[in-house]
């Protein structure tokens, strides 16, 4: 009994994995389901996995991943199919559209179908995290600020690191004013090869943009809407007014100093900030004529008055089939957008003093060292520079 056993938790599968031409696919993944039992084909395409019953998964990248049953067998064969649905996907690049497994450059697509649940404010912010090799830095959180994107990293010292964007056939440097929900899928160009397309322009690499396009169906009516805040994370530990007495007259000496009321200042600067997008689209067209048009609104207050990002947006795709060579196409974007910025770490004083809400005083009450008996409303000013 104890040998039946011990010759049962031993056996092994065994088998060779092709592709549909019959060739060695060395790489592939065997997996017994539902367990961390696995193995993988060495360069002939070979396997050998320890399992006596269950399933065996193979995946591999292209490929439809497989499941086999082994039901008693201790040799199983597997011919994978290649993933139709993945290499038959278009992929827009410079020069039009390609299927991707033509494609030979380096291209990375993010469709919308990869932001679309995310409350995506610009149409950079849509990359982030979904495009390899890309990165996407936001330098402050206020409204409608600036993003910053590098495709192959910091390249220039002086000059710009920005990638060139390409909306439907149209270079611009700023997409900020751009509808994400307008997007249909975009490609980044990250190697070279863009160079021989757009020129010196792409020697940061280039963002091709399309936006949707009406189909020859029924029309179809879209509305998206979304609604958020957001509030400081943690506040930061300052002194109370106790505290920052002490300190002053440590500094300025015995009697120099008379307290107030104190004032948390990151309360009176920080509040909640509220973010709420609109968009409503209407498609359609027959065989001759498609249609896209769609109309958006965005509101986007910060958590420091008065930050806010007011954006109202509105598209129109139009292509006309006049006959079987020609086609023509207009696209008309119109954008309306309000902003009011907020300096980072507030404003600055007399003296060049950089003054914030983390280390604004809660009362500022110094007498002047004279002995006037009068109060000095600058006392930190450098001698030089006080009158």
């Amino acid at each position: 009994m104890v040998s039946t056993m011990a010759w049962s938790q031993s056996r092994t599968v065994t088998g060779k994995v092709t592709g549909p031409d019959g060739e060695s696919l060395p790489g592939v993944n065997v997996v017994l389901k539902g367990t961390t039992v696995g193995s993988i084909t060495d360069s002939e395409g070979n396997y050998v996995i320890s399992a006596t019953e269950g399933v065996l998964v193979f995946t591999f990248i292209g490929y439809t991943a497989q499941e086999i049953a082994i039901e008693g067998r201790t040799s199983i064969d597997v011919v994978m199919s290649e993933d139709v649905t993945t290499l038959e996907q278009v992929v827009v690049i410079g020069y039009g559209t390609q299927k991707r497994k033509d494609i030979t450059t380096a291209v990375v697509t993010v469709s919308q179908d990869d932001f679309i649940e995310r409350p995506v404010i610009s149409a950079t912010e849509g990359l982030q995290g979904k495009a390899a090799g890309v990165q996407v830095i936001q330098p402050s959180g206020k409204p409608g600020g600036d993003i910053s994107v590098k495709v192959r990293g910091s390249t220039s010292v002086q000059a710009g690191n920005e990638p060139l964007y390409v909306i439907d056939g149209v270079p611009t440097t700023d997409i900020r004013g751009l509808n994400a929900n307008d997007i249909e899928t975009m490609s980044v160009l990250k190697d070279a090869s863009s160079a021989s397309i757009y020129g010196a322009r792409a020697a940061n690499g280039v963002v091709l943009i399309t936006t949707k396009r009406g189909r020859s169906d029924a029309p179809v009516i879209h509305f998206n809407a979304y609604a958020g805040f957001s509030k400081i994370g943690k506040k930061i530990d300052v002194l109370n007014t106790e505290q920052y007495g002490e300190l002053m007259e440590t500094i300025l000496g015995p009697g120099s100093v008379t307290s107030t009321n104190y004032t948390d200042w990151q309360e009176e600067v920080f509040g909640t900030g509220t973010n709420q997008n609109y968009q409503l689209s209407y498609s359609g067209g027959n065989e001759k004529s498609q249609y896209y048009v769609s109309g958006g609104y965005l509101n986007n207050k910060g958590i420091v008055r008065p930050a806010s990002y007011d954006r109202y947006t509105l598209r129109l795709n139009l292509d006309n089939q006049l006959n079987d060579w020609l086609k023509i196409g207009t696209n008309i974007n119109f954008i309306n957008s309000k902003y009011h910025n907020t300096q980072d770490n507030a404003s600055s004083g007399r003296g060049g003093v950089i003054m914030s809400a983390l280390n604004t005083p809660p009362f500022l009450n110094v007498y002047k060292a004279d002995g006037s008996g009068q109060f000095d409303p600058n006392p930190f000013q450098p001698s030089w520079e006080n009158p």
